[in-house]
């Protein structure tokens, strides 16, 4: 998969997100979706400044930025699930689809980088 494909998935996952908060979820619903929402942002920008990153330490910080919140949004996700399943399905589903995306494209990055980027520099 593409980063451009990477980044219109999340476009699309974040614009179903704020489709199913006008519904009137419950407030636990509602804050999940919210925090989901604004983890998946926080994700592809890191996952952005990890590609562009010019110095090791700099990619490791937003490798591990990228990490932690890919955590956040997967127990946010289990917030929701836990919510009310059966109404947030189709969005856990897709929002855990789009975070394994995430890490493949992110331990892809990390192997690639440690192979060439960085090799030369320790």
């Amino acid at each position: 998969m593409r980063l451009s494909q990477l980044y219109r998935m999340s476009d699309d996952f974040l614009g179903r997100v704020l489709d199913h908060s006008e519904t009137n979820p419950s407030p636990t619903a509602f804050q999940a979706m919210m925090g989901v929402s604004r983890s998946i942002r926080l994700v592809k920008e890191h996952l952005n400044n990890a590609f562009l990153s010019k110095q090791k330490d700099q990619f490791f910080k937003c490798i591990d930025a990228l990490e932690e919140e890919c955590d956040e949004a997967i127990y946010l996700l289990d917030l929701l699930r836990q919510d009310n399943k059966s109404l947030y399905v189709d969005l856990i589903s897709e929002g855990e689809e789009l975070l394994s995306h995430y890490v493949i494209a992110y331990n892809m990055l990390i192997e690639k980088s440690i192979k060439t980027k960085y090799k030369d520099s320790q």
